[in-house]
């Protein structure tokens, strides 16, 4: 699979609402060595009662074989049980020929070692062995014996890895390979009794959790996140019997998101390593001063697509490296800063960074307590108003403060500053003065949509009604099973919303504005017949709203506009940050004006310009209807 596909997959899979991983990345080679230990376990029945099996009816499989067949093995490992099958064909046709498939060097090595010691009489010249994963594998069989027919073997009950439908996709790429004139011999275990399933699979020494944990780390290596060996240690393993589907389940289970914790690091990381590279200089540049040099902000519909930032390392340095790391840097900072001669420009860009990433933290400080409140799911008191995706509308309406009723009228704008104008630090893109006009009138609500309101959306089919979304928008919200904003969680049939420091259920909160991302404020704003506002009318609205009719524009979050992240006509980027916003300018990140609850008061000024991509669902952000009165 090449790493592309594989980081697709990998991602298409954890994007689900039921998470998943694909089954083939278990067997590297180390993978593939776990598994060998697993086959000796007492409680894993399966090897040996296969390999009882084969010696028992070896014969008559052999007999129902095309004589001259090439055997083609998927997932070979060591061959132990194949020369059983091996010997049978040679009785009975004569002779055999066999190609084994496996990714692990290690065990093809082991497998040609048992066949020529337990296939008295095979020529060495009838033992192919590849090493490839089974479809690369198949197609170098097939262009190396174009004319041969083909018996293609998959033992270990592996098939039950896959969904009913991932079977048939399985079995439809197998014909492919090699074409429809081949023969297929499939073991597969039988239903049996859940404790007899569950021990097989939950080892007392732990093997099989081993393995499990083994491949999880492969699947997030595919996408650049390689944790650590001993990370592994704070992941819990379960095994579920699930008995509708008659399966057995194997879950890894995280006591902090590993994308949190990932981003906690970064945020610690690189703030210290920007201000070093800042106010030091890179000329002694340690290797975790590079590592953390930029944040990165990927692409949120294809992370593996970034702007430009340093590799990602294969191990993310453990929490003490870091303390350590941040401990000396921030030593350094302040020895050189205590000289006298970093100049304020600098200091102004270091501290207002700074700032701008403990908001970002408090983001993830809230996601981590919505993680840790569903985690709990126990001592949730019940209110006397349930929510009901069928009866919660005629318990609650909607505020009509949220339609658009508030004449703007048009007129000339002004966005931006000049910065030689100034006594304060302004960054690049927030000028220089950019003279422009809101060509016609506009309606804009008084207050911005409440959570109440959102509820409303949400229970009127809001995140399934494909017509409200952009295409892209909609694939993805839907793909990830994402149902209600970042902040939410639903805990048996009831909404709770959270903040940094606190988590209540939304009655409470009722008409607290609502955070959610642009994709989700647009499609709320379909819905209402109405739009997100642009930039220059959010100007405009400071300019003209002398009365305060339009409530909370400024303050209670950032507010969302449907205006694209550019720079303003005779933009310069500044010499001290010349990416800061350069490497945004991209057509995939909207402006945000205002401030939140965790934007610190230096940056709370009517020029600051805050971008996000349109999905993401974490600022805390809220938005306004807003409708042409012309058009």
């Amino acid at each position: 699979m090449a790493a592309d596909r594989k980081s697709e997959t990998v991602l298409k899979g954890l994007r689900k609402q039921q998470k998943e991983i694909p089954f083939s990345l278990l067997y590297d080679m180390k993978g593939s060595q776990i598994y060998e230990e697993i086959t000796h376990l007492e409680e894993y029945y399966l090897f040996n009662a296969e390999f009882e099996l084969f010696k028992e009816n070896a014969l008559d499989i052999a007999d129902s074989i095309i004589p001259g067949s090439l055997l083609v093995e998927l997932g070979c490992g060591t061959a132990l049980k194949t020369a059983s099958l091996l010997n049978a064909i040679k009785e009975v046709h004569g002779r055999c020929r066999y190609v084994g498939i496996d990714v692990s060097e290690v065990a093809l090595n082991e497998a040609r070692r048992n066949l020529t010691d337990l296939v008295p009489g095979l020529k060495p010249n009838a033992i192919e062995l590849i090493q490839a994963d089974f479809f690369k594998g198949l197609q170098q069989v097939k262009r190396s014996h174009p004319l041969e027919t083909l018996c293609i073997t998959w033992l270990g009950s592996s098939v039950g890895n896959l969904s009913k439908e991932d079977a048939v996709e399985f079995f439809k790429n197998v014909v492919s390979a090699v074409g429809s004139t081949c023969q297929l011999l499939i073991c597969m275990d039988m239903w049996k009794n859940p404790e007899t399933l569950y021990s097989a699979y939950h080892d007392q020494h732990g093997v099989t959790e081993r393995f499990i944990k083994h491949g999880m780390q492969n699947a997030l290596s595919c996408i650049g996140y390689a944790p650590a060996e001993q990370n592994a240690d704070s992941w819990t393993y379960e095994v579920e019997i699930n008995k509708i589907f008659k399966r057995v389940e194997m879950y890894i289970n995280f006591t902090k998101g590993l994308s949190l914790q990932k981003h906690q690091l970064e945020i610690s990381g690189h703030v210290c390593a920007f201000t070093k590279l800042k106010i030091v200089g890179g000329k002694e540049a340690s290797e975790l001063d590079n590592v953390f040099s930029r944040g990165m902000d990927p692409d949120v519909l294809d992370p593996s697509h970034c702007h430009g930032h340093p590799p990602v390392p294969p191990n993310w340095p453990s929490r003490e490296a870091l303390i350590n790391y941040v401990t000396r840097t921030r030593m350094m900072i302040l020895k050189e800063t205590a000289k006298g001669k970093v100049t304020t420009r600098i200091l102004s860009i270091v501290i207002e960074h700074e700032r701008m990433h403990q908001e970002t933290l408090i983001y993830m400080i809230t996601q981590d307590r919505k993680m840790s409140f569903e985690e709990r799911r126990v001592g949730i008191r019940k209110l006397p108003l349930l929510i009901s995706q069928k009866g919660l509308i005629s318990m609650i309406s909607m505020d009509h403060n949220i339609e658009p009723e508030v004449m703007i009228e048009a007129g000339d704008v002004d966005l931006g500053v000049d910065s030689w104008d100034l006594t304060t630090f302004v960054w690049d893109n927030e000028g220089p003065v950019f003279h422009t006009k809101v060509s016609e009138p506009f309606l804009v609500a008084a207050k911005p949509v409440s959570i109440k309101d959102f509820l409303c959306f949400i229970t009127q089919g809001g995140y399934t009604n494909q017509n409200l979304w952009r295409k892209e928008d909609f694939a993805y919200f839907s793909e990830n099973g994402f149902r209600c904003p970042a902040t939410w969680s639903l805990v048996e049939n009831e909404y709770f919303v959270h903040g940094f420091d606190s988590s209540k259920h939304w009655t409470e909160v009722a008409e607290e504005p609502v955070y959610v991302s642009l994709a989700e404020a647009e499609a709320f704003c379909r819905w209402m017949n109405c739009r997100v506002m642009k930039e220059e009318e959010y100007q405009r609205i400071l300019d003209c709203d002398m009365n305060g009719e339009v409530v909370g524009l400024r303050g209670g979050g950032w507010e969302w506009t449907s205006t694209h992240f550019y720079s303003f006509p005779g933009f310069q980027e500044m010499a001290e940050y010349r990416e800061y916003s350069t490497d945004f300018f991209d057509g995939k990140h909207y402006v945000l004006k205002g401030y939140s609850d965790a934007t610190h008061k230096s940056m709370r000024r009517d020029s600051f310009r805050n971008f996000y991509q349109r999905q993401y669902r974490y600022v805390f952000a809220k938005f306004r209807c807003c409708r042409s009165v012309l058009s």
